[in-house]
């Protein structure tokens, strides 16, 4: 079937929305072939993660359904998941919040240069204060919203850790 319209476009992505809002309620389901070794593998956590992100934005509560053979092996594999990833997330944040200072002082840097030489040149002026903006603003950028961004993983994945696992 082609659609060819914006119309039938619009028709097809409310239909989608609709079904996909019935089946899903906050409830996350983990198959028994997400499982090796009745452990869980990263193909099933990414599955698992990206269906808990999906019910987080739209404020669901979280309930993941496992099998009941594997329900206690998936509440260790997450633990170590997540802890992994929570490491790895806090060192991520650190770095740029490090890398966010050091763009700020280097943009201040070049702002001071400018009033250090006092240049009667007004271009020379000119160049120091747009290379302070452009690094400034990277300060910015990486302390507000590349930091943010790790912020609302912590939070996601604390909320998949916190969520009501229950067996199928």
């Amino acid at each position: 079937m082609e659609y060819k319209t914006i119309r039938q476009y619009k028709s097809l992505e409310r239909s989608l929305l609709k079904k996909h809002r019935e089946k899903q309620d906050g409830i996350i389901t983990v198959k028994a072939d997400d499982f090796k070794d009745d452990k869980l593998t990263l193909n099933g956590y990414q599955k698992l993660k990206t269906g808990c992100e999906f019910a987080i934005s739209n404020n669901e509560e979280l309930q993941i359904v496992v099998p009941e053979r594997n329900i206690e092996t998936f509440k260790d594999s997450l633990e170590n998941i997540v802890a992994a990833e929570l490491i790895h997330l806090s060192n991520k944040t650190k770095k740029s919040r490090v890398t966010a200072l050091i763009l700020l002082v280097v943009g201040l840097a070049c702002y001071g240069l400018g009033h250090l030489f006092r240049a009667d040149d007004n271009m020379v002026r000119e160049v120091t204060i747009i290379a302070m903006s452009g690094f400034v603003w990277a300060a910015i950028q990486q302390w507000f919203f590349e930091v943010g961004k790790m912020h609302d993983k912590r939070k996601n994945l604390i909320l998949m850790l916190t969520a009501k696992i229950t067996a199928k």
